[in-house]
């Protein structure tokens, strides 16, 4: 006898008491079946426990759904199971999208669509099961999995839209979506799930250009003119302020005002700041609606931080996963504005008492406006359109996916798959930094904008709206004249600290002794005290809790997942330590340390169409700690040449510049090595290390790499 236990062996295992695993299973009997669907009833109450425990619970029964059937056999069974998996996807597909996890949607979104897929893959390549024709599913589970296509539809076409390298799938399950929505929302049947569902493609289809858009536009549009709940008729003014107006012959804006004038009384959530945003049309529009603008985004951000428990790793996914909603501000006050404005707009969304307390002395970039860039500054704006077509946008985040060997799925290359070795994915090639750096420099022209800032006013910090995996403060260090930092946290910093006592953290890489001779050589001479620790993690964590140190420097390996924050961190022993364990031990001393993550991947941050913000360097950084780490991985030679020239620098000069002396002196890595020597003195063996490297110290990906978060 086969048993549930059998068929649920990870499940059983791990949730021994939720339901009697010691009896028969068999997909044809009416018990079992009705076993099988309690498992998915009992997804609500682990939702209830909290995001983990919930994702665990999926995670077992997916693994053992996942591991029943092989591919190419039919029958019964196995075309049961098929239908199973979608049922069973649903709420994990939903949640994941509304807790910003869209890498976990996306796989259960794959897994729910085609057999043996490993959910944690970073792209797939396999044959769909998707509602076969000749199915021999248990007519029970087929009707069950059609009656929720729609709720399954409206998930995965938001996820197509706003997570890139889903658009193909999308295309290819659209007919049959669009259809069986559409027939059950005039047959009455679930019309709210329907409405979502079409709503959701309606709006996939006009921001992708598909050559359905317009026949759904203006289906909606019909829908439009007749009687309907007013909150589903809310949901269909929402996709006519997209791109798909252009069906419409309204623009946004007329849109918009019918929304407020008209329908103001049904706008939930995000819906009445994003129809405010889109009304603007003049900045007397702005400044008359200010104040209830940035008081309705701190209402919605601060909903979602409720709706996460106050958990501040749960919290930045959200916003970071919903940051479209205030794109259409951005643009208008991009070209409308000035940075106070959108300084004023960044404090409201991001920051958890709702509003900045940095100065506005701030280098705004807005990296993808108009296909180009535009530079905002205290009374002075650089406009660097590029129009229509390919441009220097596109080709930068080409560029840098193929130096990188890195697929980015936000912004324009979403569905563009880079011609990169996947096995090799997030190992750096620097090969490709001479086209990397040449594409980052003609979409970003840092000589146009040294050209055009005024020299009597340095600039404080740098934000830069969609942050991108581009060499961006360096090039503007080196080439562009601003002496400044990536502003992340938008608040004020506390006084800095100056150096006295430095802790070193020897994480166990090859080549960390002679970063640690070259650090004491440093404080010898600049009269700092020095303490060199190494170990387990509650050992890291007592380093890191250390209230005396000045300037905490990390040596070690770090990792990063650009879809999965509980998979990036410091590599501690066999521990991966994330930023949510490190975030409430770091000191409130008196004024702000340094801490120099000299790991790889230490600021890179996902790339989510918003600030940098989800990256253990950006998460550890705030008014009492700032932090310079690397945008990538870095080669052993390189991480050597920034250690000991950034050390040698902050003996020398205020961070900022000593971090833009450093990136320079990485740009000439002949000079940089007679430097060391000079002011180091000769007998160090970092010396010998770095005298045949200039070739990797001088590339792009690894002077490109440094960055410093304020």
């Amino acid at each position: 006898m086969v048993t549930m236990k059998d068929r649920f062996p990870r499940t059983s295992a791990a949730y021994p008491d939720v339901m009697l695993w010691d009896g028969p299973f068999d997909w044809t009997a009416p018990a079992s079946k009705a076993m099988a669907l309690m498992l998915i009833e009992l997804q609500s109450r682990f939702a209830l426990e909290g995001q983990r425990k919930f994702l665990d619970y999926c995670d077992a029964v997916g693994g053992d759904i996942g591991a029943m059937v092989e591919d190419g056999v039919i029958g019964y069974e196995a075309d049961t199971v098929d239908e199973y998996r979608l049922l069973f996807a649903l709420k994990p597909m939903e949640l994941c999208l509304v807790w910003g996890l869209n890498g976990q949607c996306h796989g259960w979104a794959m897994w729910s669509l085609a057999r043996n897929v490993d959910r944690d893959s970073r792209f797939f390549n396999t044959n769909y099961s998707f509602f076969a024709a000749d199915s021999q599913a248990a007519p029970e589970f087929r009707d069950l999995a059609i009656a929720n296509l729609p709720r399954w539809t409206a998930t995965f076409f938001v996820l197509a839209r706003k997570f890139g390298g889903v658009d193909d799938v999308a295309r290819r399950v659209a007919p049959m979506c669009w259809s069986l929505s559409e027939t059950m929302l005039r047959m009455g049947v679930n019309v709210s799930q329907c409405l979502d569902a079409l709503t959701s493609m309606a709006n996939w289809a006009s921001n992708a250009n598909e050559p359905a858009a317009e026949a759904w536009v203006k289906y909606l549009l019909g829908l439009w003119s007749g009687v309907m709940p007013d909150a589903n008729r809310a949901q269909i003014g929402i996709v006519m302020m997209s791109p798909a107006h252009r069906f419409t012959g309204r623009n946004p804006q007329d849109w918009a005002d019918e929304m407020l004038g008209r329908w103001s009384h049904v706008l939930i959530e995000h819906m009445e700041l994003q129809v405010l945003a889109t009304s603007l049309r003049t900045i007397e529009d702005w400044r008359d609606r200010r104040d209830r603008i940035l008081a309705s985004a701190v209402e919605l951000a601060r909903s979602y931080r409720e709706q996460s428990g106050d958990d501040e790793t749960v919290a930045l996914q959200a916003l970071e996963s919903r940051v479209s909603i205030i794109h259409p501000l951005i643009w208008f006050l991009t070209e409308h504005g000035e940075v106070d404005d959108v300084l004023d707009v960044l404090g409201a969304w991001y920051v958890k008492d709702g509003e900045r307390t940095c100065d506005g002395n701030v280098l705004f970039i807005a990296s993808g406006h108009m296909n180009g860039v535009v530079y905002l500054w205290p009374g002075g704006r650089l406009a660097l359109p590029r129009g229509e077509g390919p441009t220097t946008f596109d080709a930068v985040l080409t560029a840098s996916s193929l130096a990188q060997r890195e697929y980015h799925r936000a912004t324009s290359v979403g569905d563009d798959m880079p011609d990169i070795d996947y096995h090799r994915m997030g190992q750096p090639d620097e090969a490709a930094g001479s086209g990397f750096e040449a594409a980052a420099r003609a979409h970003f022209e840092p000589a146009r904008l040294a050209a055009s800032l005024p020299p009597s006013q340095p600039i404080r910090s740098v934000v830069t709206i969609p942050s991108l995996p581009a060499p961006v403060l360096a090039l503007l260090a080196t080439e562009g004249g601003v002496i400044g930092t990536e502003e992340v946290s938008l608040r004020q910093p506390l006084t800095v600290r100056p150096i006295n006592r430095v802790a070193v953290w020897q994480g166990g890489t090859m080549h960390e002794g002679f970063e640690v001779e070259a650090l004491e050589r440093v404080a010898s001479l600049a009269g700092w005290t020095i303490d060199v620790q190494g170990g387990d993690v509650p050992a890291f964590e007592r380093f890191y809790a250390d209230p005396s140190a000045d300037l905490l420097w990390v040596i070690g390996h770090g990792e990063h997942s650009p879809h999965r924050i509980e998979n990036s961190g410091l590599v501690i022993g066999e521990e991966l330590v994330t930023a949510d364990r490190l975030r409430g031990l770091a000191p409130a001393g008196e004024g702000r340390r340094l801490l120099v993550l000299n790991v790889c991947s230490g600021a890179t941050a996902q790339v989510r169409g918003g600030m940098a913000r989800i990256g253990i360097g950006q998460e550890l950084t705030g008014p009492g700690q700032q932090v310079a780490a690397h945008l990538w991985p870095v080669g052993m030679y390189a991480g050597l040449a920034f250690g000991a020239k950034f050390a040698l620098e902050l003996s020398a000069a205020p961070t900022s510049e000593a971090y833009a002396r450093t990136v320079a002196g990485m740009r000439d890595p002949a000079a940089l090595r007679a430097d060391l020597v000079t002011r180091l003195g000769s007998g160090l063996a970092i010396h010998d290390r770095l005298a045949h490297q200039d070739a990797q110290i001088g590339n792009v990906m690894a002077w490109g790499a440094p960055v410093l978060l304020t």
